[in-house]
């Protein structure tokens, strides 16, 4: 089965943050779709990055309810949905990081492919601030005005919020009316993809990181999706034959029928370098 599943179909963009002009011309130059927006679709109740609305599951099942609400809303069977999640990177904690997840549901062939890219090139940042001079530290750090800022009374339980700041006139008309009004306020750089070209770039990544997976088809079912889910270690040194650290064998896993195959690494590297050898070179 090839990408013919798709052909002539229309493909609907969950999304009320303008991802589709990120998504959509990277999708109909690949697949043989068309793309479209779902109207009413409110994302923002399965979770605020500004924090009114937690996210209650992981970025993988709230992007496949994205796609299930803009099935339901437009009577399509084919979306795809893009949730991204931001924090420290898994190895170091200093650093943050942005990982966008991308999910295609096919309702009527039961198909879900995801794909997703980790970057470090995000913005996202937050900080209580005390003063304009802070405000101005922050603004520079989080590259404003090009991304824009959120402004908040308070880190959490706050009642005064203000989104999408991308001129300097209103960020320091309403840092002053919340610096005389609460003496301090919470800066945050606004996530929301129309809000954030960092972001941008990443969602375009993880976009064509799903076109690389829908082009490998599982040797199974055929369907579209096979892709390495892991890798196995143990290239042998040159030199002494022990199991080094660098990686022999890719573990190909099918999303669909669970199918899964192991591949070397490389068809014309049988052994490692000695100088990978933590037993030649300890």
């Amino acid at each position: 089965m090839s990408l013919d599943i798709f052909s002539g179909r229309k493909l609907v963009v969950a999304s009320m943050h303008k991802k589709e002009e990120i998504i959509a011309p990277i999708i109909e130059h690949h697949l043989p779709v068309k793309c479209m927006c779902a109207e009413f679709l409110n994302t923002d109740l399965l979770g605020t990055f500004s924090g009114e609305i937690p996210r209650e599951q992981n970025a993988y099942l709230t992007a496949v309810k994205k796609c299930e609400l803009a099935l339901a809303i437009t009577g399509n069977d084919l979306a795809i949905a893009s949730e991204g999640s931001f924090g420290p990177h898994p190895h170091a904690f200093m650093i943050n990081v942005n990982e966008e997840l991308l999910v295609l549901l096919d309702s009527k062939n039961n198909i879900k492919i995801k794909a997703s890219c980790l970057s470090l090139e995000t913005n996202y940042h937050a900080q209580q601030i005390d003063s304009l001079k802070e405000l101005e530290s922050f603004s520079k750090s989080v590259k404003f005005p090009s991304h824009a800022i959120i402004l908040s009374n308070t880190k959490e339980n706050f009642t005064q919020i203000e989104k999408g700041i991308r001129d300097t006139k209103t960020l320091y008309e309403i840092a002053n009316t919340f610096l005389s009004k609460f003496g301090s306020f919470y800066a945050q750089t606004d996530m929301r993809s129309h809000m954030n070209p960092s972001r941008q770039k990443v969602i375009q990544q993880a976009t064509y990181r799903l076109i690389e997976k829908l082009n490998s088809s599982c040797p199974n079912c055929q369907i579209p999706g096979f892709d390495c889910v892991r890798t196995i270690n143990g290239l042998p040194c040159e030199y002494c034959h022990f199991p080094t650290r660098l990686a022999m064998k890719r573990v190909f896993e099918c999303e669909h029928c669970n199918y899964s195959e192991e591949r070397l690494e490389s068809t014309t590297e049988q052994f490692a370098s000695q100088a990978f050898c933590d037993l030649c070179n300890p």
